[in-house]
């Protein structure tokens, strides 16, 4: 059989109780310093990095002007995302990249749940493997770096399975309220992405055969639910978390999907996909050498107990980590959007299982020092973000004039880096927002020109010809209005539309 690094070490189990904590809380402590180091960059980015971190940055703003969640500021995520954003910014003290610190905590949390988990299945150093995957984990650094609800929402996910296997060793009325209280945030958060955790979390519970306290979990993460939403109308949130996902055109390419999971995985995360190829041959060639040492000894397979339910079956050793990996692997090939940030999900079960089936160190460390090289040259926008340039640079610079007015952008992370304000109704201004068929949400060119008729707007900036450049009647309205275009972005035709309109501004 080819030796494992899973089997916890003799001096562990007689190692005095307090040393063992002092152990615990050095780990824990390294793995939050680790994380919190990787996503420093990404955190002191004078640049949006990525869309979604301009959007919600630019809905940090919105909400410290006292603009509501899903009343004012539109908010395609689940109901309980923009309060812990306004939550993150204040106790950032309101600067301007304080609203980052909601993924900074994210990425300590997920990276810190991981280790408490990995540590109810395998000894100390494959723990910490795992839990140091997570934390470089690519995919996951582009989703606690920049600001996105992927990251708060795994980092509540993978917290709700830590409870889960606490809870299946130590049962309590406390544990099963705080995996309620985790599943129901994370699924406020981002409702569909953490359904595998929360489905494993669940049946690692009622594995334990305790169906009320199993039947509490769904109840009270109902109620988080309801309670989290009620405060900015069940209406609002439904039509822009649910309904203006569920009115998008287009079709499931599950092939599509794949190729998509495999590239960016190859890309983001080398090491993690080198290790996980090394865990399956391990586990597999572990599998066939018992299987012969057995069928040789004429040993016969050992039966299950007849008390033994089926949910003890699925999760005992490391069965449920597959269903985990699996079920997020399945939800990401159905997606009819599949976008790169979904990828995260699968980062936390994929490193716990290298965990339990770990190669020798060895192995371990050749295989580091092969992908590493090959992630960071990979991860430049993580690793050392570039301050904006171009065409960026230009808007910025032109944004940073308009004081108290506000400025339009199909761009949000430009308005949000030039210290500006928009109209809340647009601080997420993607594609999603002019294909949907949900009318009430979608943005058009006569509901783009009222907004910029406004006497608080004095800017308009498009940036993309798939977004706001889509409209080719747009500056022949800004012009109406009194705007005239004063910069022009090179583009490949020479009748595109982008560029910078200005107006003077009112409010200083």
């Amino acid at each position: 059989m080819i030796p494992t690094n899973n089997t916890p070490p003799d001096s562990l189990i007689t190692e005095p109780r307090s040393a063992v904590r002092r152990s615990a809380a050095l780990d824990l402590l390294g793995i939050a310093v680790l994380a919190v180091l990787l996503r420093l960059p990404a955190f002191f980015s004078s640049a949006a990095i990525g869309f979604d971190d301009g959007v919600y940055g630019l809905s940090a703003n919105a909400m410290r002007s006292g603009y509501a969640p899903f009343r004012s500021v539109f908010s395609s995520q689940g109901p309980l995302f923009l309060p812990i954003l306004r939550i993150a910014d204040f106790v950032g003290f309101e600067r301007i990249n304080s609203p980052r610190v909601a993924a900074l905590c994210a990425g300590v949390a997920i990276s810190i749940a991981t280790y408490l988990c990995a540590i109810r299945l395998t000894n100390r150093g494959a723990a910490l493997l795992a839990s140091g995957l997570v934390a470089s984990s690519g995919v996951v650094l582009w989703t606690t770096g920049p600001i996105t609800s992927d990251g708060v929402a795994g980092a509540l996910a993978v917290s709700t399975v830590a409870a889960a296997l606490r809870f299946r060793s130590n049962p309590s009325s406390r544990l099963v309220l705080a995996i309620s209280l985790l599943a129901g945030a994370g699924f406020s958060t981002k409702s569909l992405l953490v359904i595998p955790a929360i489905a494993v979390a669940w049946l690692l519970v009622a594995s334990t055969r305790q169906w009320i306290r199993a039947a509490l979990i769904p109840a009270i993460a109902l109620c988080v639910l309801i309670a989290s939403a009620l405060p900015w109308g069940l209406v609002n949130v439904y039509e822009q978390s649910i309904a203006y996902h569920t009115t998008q055109p287009g079709s499931i390419d599950v092939l599509a999907n794949l190729n998509k999971i495999a590239t960016t995985i190859f890309h983001r995360d080398p090491p993690l996909l080198l290790l996980s190829l090394l865990c399956i041959l391990v586990a597999l060639v572990n599998a066939v050498l018992t299987s012969l040492r057995n069928r040789g000894a004429g040993d016969i397979a050992p039966q299950q107990s007849s008390t033994t339910s089926i949910l003890e079956r699925f999760t005992s050793g490391d069965r449920f980590l597959w269903i985990w990996l699996g079920a997020a692997l399945a939800l990401l090939l159905a997606e009819q959007r599949l976008w790169n940030n979904h990828i995260a999900i699968m980062a936390p079960p994929a490193a716990l299982l290298i965990a339990c089936h770990l190669p020798p160190w060895r192995a371990v460390v050749i295989a580091l020092v092969l992908a590493i090289p090959l992630q960071v040259s990979n991860m430049t926008q993580i690793y050392n973000p570039k301050p904006p340039s171009g065409n960026d640079a230009l808007a910025i610079n032109a944004m940073t004039k308009v004081g108290n007015s506000w400025a339009l952008s199909d761009t949000p992370g430009l308005i949000w880096r030039a210290g500006a304000s928009t109209d809340p109704w647009f601080v997420d201004d993607s594609e999603l927002r002019i294909t949907t068929s949900n009318k009430t949400l979608q943005i058009t060119s006569e509901l783009l020109l009222a907004a910029a008729a406004q006497e608080r707007v004095c800017m308009l900036v498009i940036t993309s010809e798939k977004r706001w450049g889509s409209f080719p009647n747009l500056p022949l309205g800004l012009s109406k209005m009194g705007y005239r275009k004063t910069a022009s972005f090179k583009t490949g035709t020479q009748t595109s539309t982008l560029g910078i309109y200005e107006r003077r501004c009112r409010l200083k």
